[in-house]
């Protein structure tokens, strides 16, 4: 055997694919530092499975690989290849030339290859093993490495030296012998122990065996009266129970017509309800028409009071204006006939001034000085009296200006007393219907509210069930999790994708038929490549099974052709789903696998199939599988993997599907949170503002009230005003009328003194006449200024009379206009009042009927409580009967059990009521127990005495015979055991001592051997001089070590060390 090519391509150095080739004889590989002639030593190293990196040089794959440079990039992968050339047979294959390749790849990855089928690093191993060119064959030596082995101690050296003997495989056979012999040396000492502890078992299990047959015999005696007296026992409970069903049922009945009652009753309870909150709801409405009504009728009659004093002042004022009118009348009739008056005076004054004035003429000296002196006190009485006149009338025309002024200031009064009290009802309207307004939507707001927190409640509880749907599901997941897990296999390392149930999906209602076809596999763990494959079984645990699929060493076997049928569902490998990377595996699995629904088209399509060479199979729903080699398998009714992980997945879905419902709930209630927020805020909002409105509104309607009082009070001072000054000016007519009585009076005896003084004489008279001239000229005088007033009295008197006649006619319009607003309010009101009494007579007929209807609610009730009663009653009885039933059966159940306990496969007579499983109908194996009506009267007596015998026996073993018979099998296959023990013992003695002789000729012709070649070219490398090998211990080689002795030509004698 002899290296003869080298292929590299990518390692190290060699970025292009290189190959050399090894002649026989010595090949010499020259070159500059940094050629890469030590990498090719590397690269067989690698190539033939070594595993050190830092023996290559390196830390990782990687640097295996070539890492690029200014001309090249880095390469993904490194290749090598060596060809070996075996016409000698020294590798233990049958090829004459073999081929050893690797593969690494920067993830870390490793393939390996024997003449192009991928084998693992092991079998590399073994093989080279084999041949003498493992790594610790020394088959390779590298630099330093001649130096390293003359330093080796004695006993490193005798190792060496064993490699090169190729004791090692004799090594690890003796190892495995002494390590069989050892178990079976273990195995020897156990196997007596067992035999010295079962001796004396032996007859104490024969005397145990003996009581265990009389045992039998008394037991069946017993068990043939004991089968009298349970038939017995069963006929009392079943007639029992059939009389407890009969009464069941009659209560039953009666408990059905109880409910029906109930239901009728609670039917006409809930329509009389019904009706009664119609009614509440129309008299609620009628009392609030009431209400408003009452509120209209009340301002109507504020505002007919209102009116009707308007209208009592306004024909008072016209009674006075009419008064006055006349009284002006009057007063302008007096001056006018007072003015005429004056003025027939002053006429008549100016003729007897003419004639006194010719009387002078004729009696110049006539005087009479008494006379003079009273007509002249007449004169001064008669001017006081029109000097008090003009005072008083003056005074009475400022009191009627007075009077005048009041009555405007009163009408005007009125006027502003009614814009308040109709600014106080517009104020009324407003605030309630801005208060109704405000209600209304504080109603509203209410009603939203309550509406919201309803959907609240709602959203909470669905929220509520959510989470507990979804603690469900996560329970779920975790145990199906668990399952899961206790089937994975407990691998420590490798990069494993995962287990082939969890990376196939198949249909729903398929998963039972695929579980079934691919039962041996689903427990199996995908991986990438056949390297990870090994080193993921290297960290696993030594037992256990193990099954690994590595997508890069699987073979593809030809498709199956699916036989046409509507029975057949199809070839598995197309009704399932997986990720592309795995249809080479899912191909391999079940490309030959078909579908069907049962087990007689299973078995047509097998009888098409028989003639294929390869495996193929056929599966049925049911779980039935059909191989075409004959074997036939059926699946136990279990959830498999599959289907557990179908459920895992939908839980998972559903899950996430709970999850966002979750999101979106707790979304919702949040906004539905906000939004109640908001509507409180909004609530309060209305109760400020109508509490505000209410303030605002209070306080205006007490402004407007204390504004109508002061109006009243000033109209009623204005009425005691006018009270005051028409009583002033009555007075001051009074006292005119008699100053003017007074002042005609003075007039009159004025003229006659004045009469008697022109009686007097010419001469007599002259001073008295020219005193009358005099006091006529003043009287002129005061009368021209008498006709001035009365001119001016007069025309004043036309003016106030004019001014008088309009605001009487503007009086007597106002009174007509007040009346006629009067009587369309009192129509109006009229009409308010009779709606107002149609409205109180339908509330009082609805109270009535409510009255009525509660009533017949309250009868209602009382039916309902009774029937209520009734039902209850009745339940109770039903209850009582089936607990009395039931304790009956369980009686009778607990009977069967005792009669199953004694009898074991018994066929009885069983009630309707109880769910009995009858016997497979072997009338060998199941024995019939009679019903009896009575039984002989010394039956319980006979099963006592039984009993008793049974009982003196003490404890019985009935497996004694069985163990007896079993233990004396056991004690003869021990001893058997112990004798073959005992020959392998013998056995594996004598290879070992053949092993030991093996691997001491071997040793022995290897060291005697390279002895004569140690000495032979040490004189040929030191011209001359000697050396050899000697043997530490020549007694036991396997513990000697060996020592070099050498001496050059020239120098002393010594050994290395």
């Amino acid at each position: 055997m002899h290296l003869k090519k080298l292929e590299l391509y990518g390692y190290k150095s060699f970025a292009l694919k290189t190959e050399l080739v090894f002649d026989s004889g010595i090949t010499a590989i020259v070159g500059p530092n940094g050629s890469g002639k030590s990498n090719l030593v590397d690269a067989i190293r690698w190539i033939l499975g070594e595993q050190s990196y830092k023996v290559l040089r390196g830390k990782s794959t990687e640097d295996m690989i070539f890492a690029g440079s200014a001309q090249r990039p880095r390469m993904g992968m490194a290749y090598g290849t060596i060809t070996l050339d075996n016409s000698d047979g020294k590798i233990p294959l049958d090829f004459s030339e073999i081929t050893i390749t690797r593969r690494a790849y920067r993830s870390g990855e490793n393939e390996y290859f024997i003449n192009g089928d991928r084998v693992r690093l092991k079998d590399i191993n073994e093989l080279m093993n084999r041949a003498g060119l493992s790594h610790l064959t020394y088959a390779f030596i590298g630099q330093g490495l001649v130096d390293a082995a003359l330093s080796l101690r004695p006993q490193e050296r005798r190792i060496l030296l064993e490699e090169a003997a190729g004791i090692a495989p004799y090594r690890d056979k003796r190892r495995k012998a002494l390590q069989e012999m050892e178990e079976t040396q273990r195995n020897l000492i156990r196997l007596k122990d067992i035999l010295a502890e079962i001796t004396p078992r032996l007859e104490k299990l024969r005397e145990q065996s003996r009581k265990a047959e009389e045992y039998l015999r008394l037991s069946q005696d017993l068990k043939e009266l004991l089968r009298i007296w349970y038939g017995h026992q069963w006929y009392l409970r079943t007639k029992a129970l059939k009389k407890a069903s009969q009464e069941e049922k009659k209560i039953h009945g009666l408990l059905e017509e109880a409910r029906c009652a109930l239901e009728e009753s609670q039917n006409l309870l809930q329509k009389i309800r019904a009706r009664k909150s119609e009614v509440q709801g129309t008299l609620a409405s009628l009392r609030r028409k009431i209400s408003v009504e009452e509120r209209e009728l009340g301002q109507l009659d504020r505002e007919i009071a209102v009116l009707e004093e308007r209208i009592a002042y306004l024909k008072q004022r016209e009674e006075e204006l009419k008064a006055d009118l006349e009284a002006k009348e009057r007063h302008r009739a007096q001056l006018s006939e007072k003015l005429a008056q004056v003025k027939r005076e002053l006429a008549d004054l100016e003729a007897q001034a003419e004639a006194k004035r010719e009387l002078w003429a004729k009696a110049e000296k006539i005087s009479t000085e008494a006379l003079d002196q009273k007509i002249r006190a007449l004169r001064a009485e008669v001017a006081e009296i029109e000097s008090k006149l003009a005072t008083i009338r003056r005074k009475r025309l400022g009191i009627e200006a007075e009077g005048e002024r009041i009555h405007r200031q009163l009408a005007l009064t009125f006027e502003r007393l009614e814009k308040a009290r109709a600014d106080e009802k517009w104020l009324l309207e407003k605030r309630e219907a801005e208060i109704k307004e405000v209600t209304h939507r504080e109603q509203k707001l209410k009603e939203e509210l309550e509406q919201l927190e309803e959907e609240e409640r709602g959203l909470k509880a669905e929220l509520s069930r959510t989470l507990g749907r979804q603690e469900a599901i996560k329970a779920r997941l975790q145990a199906s999790d668990d399952l899961l897990s206790s089937k994975e296999p407990p691998l420590l390392s490798g990069n494993l994708r995962g287990p082939l149930a969890r990376l196939i999906k198949a249909p729903e209602g398929l998963e039972k038929a695929l579980e079934v076809a691919l039962t041996p596999f689903l427990d199996g763990w995908v991986v990438e490549s056949f390297g990870e494959a090994v080193e993921a079984l290297r960290g696993s645990p030594p037992d256990g099974h193990h099954i690994l699929f590595p997508l890069d060493s699987l073979r593809e076997l030809p498709p199956l052709a699916l036989p046409d049928s509507e029975e057949v569902m199809g070839i598995a490998l197309e009704l399932v789903e997986c990720a592309e990377e795995l249809t080479p595996l899912v191909k391999l699995l079940l490309g030959r696998t078909v579908i069907v629904k049962d087990l007689e088209t299973a078995k047509r399509v097998m009888e098409l199939l028989r003639g294929e060479e390869l495996p193929c199979q056929v599966v049925t729903l049911n779980g039935e599988l059909l191989h075409n080699y004959g074997m036939v398998e059926r699946m136990h009714n279990r959830k498999g993997l599959m289907e557990l992980e179908r459920e895992r997945r939908q839980w998972e879905t559903e899950l996430v599907q709970l999850s966002e419902e979750e999101e979106d709930l707790r979304n919702r209630l949040d906004e539905r949170e906000r939004r109640r927020r908001e509507l409180e805020e909004k609530l309060r909002e209305e109760r400020g503002k109508k509490a505000a409105l209410e303030a605002s509104y209070t306080a205006r309607r007490s402004e407007i009230e204390a504004q109508i009082r002061g109006m009243e009070e000033e109209i009623k001072w204005q009425k005691s005003r006018l009270a005051s000054l028409e009583e002033e000016r009555s007075s001051l007519v009074k006292e005119e009328t008699l100053l003017l009585s007074a002042l005609e009076v003075k007039r009159s005896k004025l003229s006659e003194m004045e009469a008697a003084l022109e009686s007097l004489g010419p001469r007599e008279e002259l001073p008295a006449i020219q005193a009358e001239l005099k006091l006529w000229q003043e009287r002129r005088e005061n009368l021209d200024h008498r006709r001035k007033l009365l001119e001016n009295d007069l025309q004043k008197a036309e003016e106030e009379h004019h001014k008088l006649q309009g605001k009487l006619q503007d009086t007597t319009l106002r009174l007509a206009k007040a009346l006629d607003d009067l009587s369309r309010l009192r129509e109006r009101r009229d009409g308010k009042a009779l709606h107002y009494e149609r409205l109180l007579a339908e509330a009082e007929e609805k109270e009535r009927l409510l009255a009525t209807l509660d009533k017949e609610e309250q009868e209602a009730l009382m039916k309902r409580e009774e029937s209520q009663s009734q039902v209850n009653r009745y339940e109770i009885l039903l209850d009582q009967a089936k607990l009395n039933k039931e304790r009956t059966r369980d009686e009778l159940i607990s009977l069967r059990k005792r009669i199953q306990e004694e009898f074991g496969l018994v066929e009885i007579q069983a009630q309707d009521a109880i769910s009995t499983q009858r016997p497979l109908p072997l009338r060998t194996l199941a024995s019939t127990l009679p019903l009896l009506e009575t039984i002989p009267p010394n039956l319980e007596e006979e099963i006592k005495h039984l009993k008793g015998q049974l009982k003196r026996l003490g404890t019985v073993n009935l497996e004694a015979p069985e163990e007896y018979k079993a233990l004396e099998e056991r004690y003869s296959l021990l001893k058997e055991q112990i004798e073959d023990l005992e020959k392998g013992l013998a056995r594996l003695r004598r290879m070992i001592a053949d092993l030991d002789k093996e691997m001491e000729k071997r040793f022995m012709s290897t060291f005697k051997a390279v002895d004569a070649a140690f000495r032979l070219y040490f004189k040929e490398l030191f011209l001359g001089g000697t050396a050899r090998l000697i043997l530490t211990n020549s007694k036991d080689w396997e513990e000697a070590g060996i020592e070099i002795e050498a001496n050059p030509p020239g120098k002393r004698h010594k050994r290395l060390a």
